[in-house]
C-alpha cells in the first residue's frame, strides 16, 4: 500500500509534543526544574517576608514566619510551576525548527508485509528509510497522529485521517498497522 502526503511544521511539533511528554530525559528534566522553581518560589516568598515585615518581633519567631512564607509560596505556585515545562520545551524546540524552511515536506510511504519504506522530499533533500516491523519499538498516538518509533526519539509521522485515502483505503491502512504492530486504532 503507497501513501502519499504532506508532512508540516505542525506535524512536527506535534512529535515534540509527545516527546516531552513521555520520554525520561524530559521526566527528569521536567523533574528537576520544578524541584528548582519551587526552591526560587520558596526564597522568594522567604526574602519578601525580611524586607517587609517589621523586624521589632523575637527573631525565632521572624525567621518561623520567614520560612513559613517561603514554604506557602512554594506549595501554592506548585500547580502553576508544574504546567510551565510543556510551553517552555515547546517554545524552544519551535525556534530551533523553524531555522529549517524546508516545510512542508512530501512524504511517500510503502507499507509492505516485509516493513516500511519512507521517503521525504521537501525539493532540496530527499530522505529515504527502510524499517522493517520488527524494529518498530514504541507506536504512540495523539487524536490526529501516529508515531512509529524506531528509535528513543526519531520516529515516522502518519496522520491518522490522510485525505487522499478512501474510506476503504483508510480502513486497509489501519489494518495493515494492526496486525503488525499488534495496536488499537
Amino acid at each position: 500500500m503507497i501513501i502519499k502526503y504532506q508532512l508540516t511544521f505542525e506535524d512536527l511539533m506535534s512529535l515534540q509534543k509527545d516527546l516531552i511528554e513521555n520520554t525520561k530525559y524530559h521526566k527528569k528534566r521536567r523533574k528537576f526544574l520544578l524541584i528548582y522553581t519551587e526552591i526560587l518560589a520558596f526564597f522568594y516568598g522567604f526574602t519578601s517576608i525580611l524586607y517587609f515585615l517589621p523586624r521589632t518581633i523575637p527573631f525565632a519567631i521572624f525567621c518561623s514566619i520567614a520560612v513559613a512564607v517561603g514554604i506557602l509560596f512554594a506549595i501554592l505556585l506548585r500547580p502553576l510551576l508544574k504546567k510551565m515545562y510543556l510551553p517552555i520545551a515547546m517554545r524552544q524546540g519551535r525556534y530551533f525548527l523553524k531555522k529549517n524552511s524546508s516545510w512542508p515536506r512530501n512524504v511517500t510511504l510503502n507499507l509492505h508485509e516485509a516493513g516500511i519504506d519512507w521517503n521525504s522530499d521537501d525539493g532540496k533533500l530527499n530522505r529515504t528509510l527502510k524499517l522493517a516491523w520488527e524494529s518498530i519499538e514504541k507506536v504512540n498516538e495523539d487524536e490526529n497522529h501516529i508515531y512509529l518509533y524506531y528509535q528513543k526519539s526519531e520516529a515516522l509521522i502518519i496522520p491518522k485521517n490522510i485525505r487522499v485515502l478512501s474510506l476503504t483505503e483508510q480502513n486497509e491502512f489501519k489494518q495493515l498497522i494492526r496486525n503488525h504492530l499488534n495496536i488499537s486504532l
